[in-house]
Formats: structure tokens, sequence, C-alpha cells
């Protein structure tokens, strides 16, 4: 896949997360609907970071982490990436 290809197909992902997300409100963004489910919001910054992680930076020359620090709290289970936020068990 290309950069372009790649681009669009991302830009199609996120406006697809806009469209599921869109009936919220921002209150609804933070709440952990049950213990088995993470808030929307962490949702939204693990997909990020996740591209970012594993697209941007290993294929991207001269990329720049966005923050660093963004490994440790959307990292859910990816343990040969560094330290990680742990869940309680069954939360992701």
């Amino acid at each position: 896949m290309n950069y372009l290809e790649l681009t669009e197909s991302y830009k199609k992902v996120r406006s697809k997360t806009r469209e599921i997300c869109s009936p919220l409100k921002p209150e609804d963004f933070v709440v952990q609907p049950i213990a088995d489910v993470s808030p929307p919001k962490w949702h939204l910054g693990h997909s990020t970071w996740f591209f970012e992680t594993f697209v941007l930076k290993p294929y991207f020359q001269g990329y720049k982490e966005f923050d660093s620090q963004y490994n440790f709290v959307f990292n859910s289970y990816y343990e040969t990436v560094g330290a990680r936020l742990s869940a309680p068990t069954g939360v992701t």
C-alpha cells in the first residue's frame, strides 16, 4: 500500500469513527459504560496511538512522535512495545 492509499484508508476509518460517535454527547466520551468496556475517549486515543506506533513511526522517515507518554496510556496489551497501563482482568 502506498502513501496515498494509506492516507485515504486512514481518513475513511476516522470518518467512520466520527460517524459512530456522532450521537454521543461530550460527557458520554469519558464514562466507562460497563466494567469490560473502556470509555469511547480511550478507544479514540488507542486507535490513533496504534496508527502512529505501527504505521507512521516505522514507515515514515522523519516522523516525530506526538507524545511518548501516550504509549503508556494507550498501549493496552502490546508488551513488546514498552511499559503500559495495566487494566483489571477482563477490561481492555
